[in-house]
């Protein structure tokens, strides 16, 4: 049993305590110490992972209050190694220290590394052995100091000083050396100061967490779990699980300072086909490393060293949980969360799009950022629309066919814009586009029945009454559609119910007289009425839409070049309101336009089976301008779906 025995001071390593132990015995050789202290006369004293324990444990004083895992715990390093080793090499390590030598015990534990540098000799803080010479009579050699990868001190943020003593001498004089014996008196050395400083106190601190929380091996499939999950969190993972590793390396590189890596031998270059320890990091089983490149790689990910020891980390959800909602307005689940699955694809680093579709046939795609929040459901239906699906267009039929819809309502109802439903019709090969409103809805039919025709031909009499005396322009303004109506369908009534023409002055009647009497016309040649005027506008527009090549934007003037009598009948615009609202029906906006540069191009590509990129498309289209307008990012939107739909039809082909 070990008489005088002197309880550790606080982070003392073990081999401090035999030095503090070997001094005050004054035994007459290190064998009778070690005799003393182990039953046995020769052994190698071993710094960091000392051996043999098991036997001084037995030699220690009756009530002690100590066990075996206090002891290699508190005062050996082996927690600082412990959370890196696989389970069975960690054990093993444990027995060798408890009840074997000290053969290849660096080696099993990883801390002989040609990477890592050791330090040559033992090393101190100066300001922490004025504390300990104030506090506790005398200085000792800290644990955390012999580590080493730790060149500063954490506490005092000073350097650590090397000592005279050869961390390597006890294999071969095999000696005990206290830090009182040593270290006179210190001098400090700042090191707030030094460009590095922040990035070794930090490592610092992790290896003195590790020492002071002592945490068992890490199972292989927890480790690669939590490296994987903060690859994945930065966005290093593809989707299929692959290490982006040119990427990992060179963002590695640029986050710590090539003078720090050159430091600790840490340095990382790409190479194909090779592994460097930096991406080697997620399989532990195949490769032995040293903690040092832990830390430094959970430093990097943005992770504390407790987090990953003790907490599961989580691969980044890009979307909320389901089940997710059907955005379809026509559905019976419309904002009901009925899509339980999505299918989800890369669209760059980091960036992901989400495809969700509805049992209705109803798909749209919702984008992702790793890091960024999850949208809402309304933020949601912004996204593209990549399929309607049959419910959808079957919906669209219907309320197309139904003569007393007007375009506004139809796209209210389905939640889509006038210029993508007149799109749509023309694909799903629905009737040409009408002018929508009940009686031109009649107008147009072939079945006219007899109380339509007294119905309209009673609100034209009515009119003739309540203004008599209008000339026909007028009449024509105040009620259009009945005017249209009975052209249409009953022309000889209307002409004979048409207001009597108002005489001329005298001198021009003789005048239209004389020449009447030469055989001249009577009057002028007749010119278009406003409703022939309306229609030749349409036809124009109709013209300048099927010109082949490269759209062009309708516009009045190009409507002129078609209708040369416009340019007279504009000056009376009161005379011509169904002119008027022809031009607002076919001359297009600059958005309008945009659109249909879009479609133009889609279709194009489709034939041509060319599948551009979204910036692409921008570029071919000219839409620099128009890029942010919601109607047009709509339909380029539209357009993507179509091309990636297509695409992807054409591949399961």
């Amino acid at each position: 049993m070990i008489e005088h025995f002197q309880d550790p001071f606080p982070d003392e390593i073990l081999y401090s305590v035999w030095a503090r132990f070997s001094e005050l015995s004054n035994f007459h050789s290190l064998s009778d110490v070690f005799e003393e202290l182990f039953n046995k006369r020769k052994i190698k004293p071993i710094l960091d992972l000392p051996c043999h324990l098991g036997h001084f444990f037995d030699r220690l004083p009756f009530e002690h209050g100590y066990t075996i895992d206090v002891l290699i715990n508190d005062h050996t390093l082996l927690p600082f190694y412990a959370p890196f080793l696989p389970p069975e090499r960690y054990q093993a390590l444990l027995e060798q220290m408890i009840s074997g030598n000290g053969k290849a015990v660096q080696r099993r534990a990883g801390s002989v590394s040609i990477h890592i540098p050791q330090h040559l000799y033992l090393r101190y803080c100066p300001m922490c052995v004025e504390r300990d010479r104030e506090e506790f009579g005398a200085c000792y050699w800290h644990r955390l100091h012999q580590v080493p990868v730790v060149v500063v001190c954490p506490t005092h943020a000073i350097f650590l000083e090397n000592s005279t003593v050869h961390a390597q001498s006890t294999y071969g004089r095999q000696e005990f050396i206290s830090a009182e014996r040593v270290i006179g008196t210190p001098v400090s050395r700042r090191a707030e100061s030094w460009p590095l400083y922040t990035f070794c106190r930090d490592i610092a601190l992790d290896a003195a967490y590790l020492l002071n929380s002592p945490t068992a091996s890490l199972e292989l499939e927890f480790l690669e779990k939590q490296y994987f999950a903060m690859l994945a969190q930065n966005s290093f993972l593809t989707l299929g699980g692959l290490v982006r590793k040119a990427d990992l390396i060179k963002t590695f590189v640029d986050f710590y300072p090539a003078e720090l890596l050159s430091l600790l031998n840490c340095e990382v270059r790409y190479a194909r086909n090779r592994e460097t320890w930096l991406t080697s990091l997620p399989h532990r089983s195949k490769h032995m490393l040293h903690p040092l490149h832990h830390l430094l790689a959970i430093r990097f990910f943005g992770t504390t060293i407790q987090e990953f020891c003790h907490r599961e980390l989580q691969r980044p959800q890009l979307f909320e949980p389901g089940p997710w909602p059907c955005l379809n307005p026509v559905c019976d689940h419309y904002r009901k969360c009925s899509i339980s699955t999505y299918q989800i694809r890369e669209m760059a680093k980091g960036k992901y799009r989400g495809i969700f579709t509805c049992e209705c046939g109803f798909s749209y795609s919702r984008y992702s950022q790793v890091g960024a929040a999850f949208s809402s459901v309304s933020e949601s239906e912004k996204r593209a629309i990549l399929s309607y699906g049959p419910v959808w267009e079957a919906k669209l039929r219907e309320l197309w066919l139904d003569s007393t819809m007007s375009q506004k309502e139809i796209a209210r109802r389905l939640h889509i814009s006038k210029t993508c439903l007149k799109w749509h019709a023309t694909e799903m090969h629905l009737p040409p586009i009408r002018v929508v409103a009940t009686a031109v809805e009649e107008c147009l039919s072939t079945h006219i029945t007899e109380q339509s025709r007294s119905w309209y031909r009673s609100q034209w009499l009515s009119l003739l009454q309540e203004h008599p005396g209008e000339n026909w322009s007028r009449l024509i303004e105040r009620s259009p559609l009945v005017y249209k109506w009975l052209l249409h369908n009953d022309r000889e009534w209307l002409d004979e119910h048409r207001p009597p023409r108002k005489e001329k002055a005298t001198r021009q009647s003789s005048t239209r007289s004389d020449c009447a009497d030469q055989g001249v016309l009577s009057h002028k040649p007749e010119r278009f009425s406003d409703f022939q005027t309306a229609d030749a506008v349409r036809s124009a527009a109709q013209s300048c839409l099927h010109d082949p090549g490269r759209p062009k934007r309708i516009t009045q003037t190009k409507i002129k070049k078609h209708v040369p009598e416009l340019t007279q009948l504009l000056r009376k615009p009161v005379e011509i309101p169904l002119t008027l609202q022809a031009l607002r029906e076919v001359v297009e906006s600059r958005e309008a336009f945009a659109v249909r540069r879009i479609m133009h191009i889609t279709h194009n590509c489709l034939k041509e089976r060319v599948f551009p990129a979204k910036w692409k498309l921008i570029e071919q289209a000219n839409l620099h301008s128009l890029v942010h307008n919601p109607e047009v990012q709509q339909a380029l939107e539209e357009a993507m779906s179509l091309l990636v739909k297509d695409a992807t039809s054409r591949k399961l082909g």
